[in-house]
Order: structure tokens, then C-alpha cells, then sequence
């Protein structure tokens, strides 16, 4: 694991410059972006997975961030981009309520990233393109709906992630909620850091005892 303090300000940096630059909307005003990249920087070098992309502002600032940080890894971003039943703001432009792989990969190539890979499915079962790939960390931020947030956790469990995280923790969206309880209650699994409506976790770090510092993390 990295120093994760010591990135906090090129966190958000990063942040304030996705919500100036990308091409089509940032969910909730970006609310989380820096916190998904910080949990993905801090897992350290290896790929990182997320469910739900929209236009690619996770997937950027996760990107990004690990360039800055020095870690390599590919950025894969599942999302089947099919049409949602979601409620939107009375004003919200048509054309920023639905992202799709093209809008993603252009941001991509923007902000000047070659590892970003979008995988067209759904997160449930698991994408066969990935049966062989293996990531160390994991965001989750696509069908917020019934049993979904759960099974995308043990999903990305079963798939080596050490950080996983969860967008949207908040009264609307009661079974990301019940998810998140779920996962509290895993003794295999413990909270990491909470911001707002992100919510992450992270494998048991090692006891003190063996010379870890927390200064690390």
C-alpha cells in the first residue's frame, strides 16, 4: 500500500480538472472521485476494475492518479450501456443522461490514457473477456437495484480485489446500503475510509506487531 495521505492533493486535483475538462456529465458533481481514485492508488500497482463508467470520470481519475503515483495497471470499466430507468433533473440535457463506450474511450484519449478498457456487459455473471484477469482494486457504481451491489462485491472479491469501494451509500438507495452492511458484517473484510456517499473496504491489513506502519496506508 502507498502513503495515501500523501496523495489526497493530487486527489482532488485531478478531481477539479475531470470536472473542467471531460466531455459529458460527472455523476453527482464529482462528488467521489477523488476518494475511488485514492482507494484505487492506495491498493498499489495492479489492474483496477469498476461497474458503471456513464462517461468515464472514475475510470479517468483512477487512471491518472496511479500514472502520477508511478503504478501500473490497466483500468477496465464494465458497463453494457443499456437504457436506465433512473430519475434525472428536470433540466438535465438528453444527451448527458445516458454515457456510452464511444463518449468513454474519447474522454480516455483526451486526458491522454492508453490503459482504459471497456468491457460491453453486464457485471453479473462475470464477464467471461475477464475470467483470466486478475485486479487489485474494484469499484462498484452500476445497477444500484436488488441483490446486484452485493453480487458485483463478491464478484470483484473472487476477482483479487484488496480495496473495494461503493458509490452512492445513502437513504435512496436502499440495497447498496444493505450491501454495504453485509460487508461490515464479513470478518475477511474490513471498513477503510468513508467520504460523503463512497464507502470503502479493504482486506485486513497486517498486525502492528509484524513492523507495519499505518503510516503507509
Amino acid at each position: 500500500m502507498l502513503q495515501g495521505h500523501r496523495f489526497v492533493p493530487a486527489a482532488l486535483r485531478i478531481r477539479d480538472r475531470i470536472l473542467n475538462e471531460l466531455d459529458g456529465r460527472v455523476a453527482d458533481y464529482g462528488v467521489s472521485l477523488p476518494w475511488v481514485a485514492l482507494m484505487a492508488a492506495t491498493a498499489g500497482a495492479g489492474n483496477h476494475v469498476e461497474i458503471g463508467s456513464l462517461f468515464g470520470a472514475a475510470a479517468i481519475a483512477v487512471a491518472l492518479l496511479k500514472k502520477e503515483a508511478g503504478l501500473p495497471g490497466n483500468v477496465v470499466c464494465i458497463d453494457p450501456y443499456e437504457p436506465r430507468v433512473v430519475a434525472y433533473k428536470p433540466d438535465l440535457d438528453e444527451t448527458l443522461k445516458e454515457g456510452n463506450a464511444e463518449a468513454l474511450l474519447a474522454n480516455a484519449k483526451k486526458f491522454g490514457l492508453d490503459n482504459i478498457v471497456h468491457i460491453k456487459a453486464r457485471s453479473h455473471p462475470w464477464p467471461v473477456e475477464l475470467k483470466d484477469w486478475k485486479f487489485i482494486s474494484g469499484y462498484i457504481d452500476g445497477d444500484h437495484t436488488g441483490e446486484t451491489p452485493w453480487l458485483d462485491f463478491q464478484n470483484l472479491a473472487a476477482a483479487g480485489c484488496f480495496n473495494i469501494g461503493f458509490d452512492n451509500y445513502e437513504e435512496g438507495f436502499p440495497d447498496v446500503m444493505s450491501a454495504v452492511r453485509k460487508v461490515a458484517a464479513l470478518k475477511d473484510w474490513a471498513l477503510y475510509f468513508k467520504d460523503t456517499t463512497f464507502c470503502a473496504f479493504r482486506k485486513p491489513l497486517p498486525s502492528r506487531a509484524t513492523g507495519f506502519s499505518i503510516l503507509r496506508l
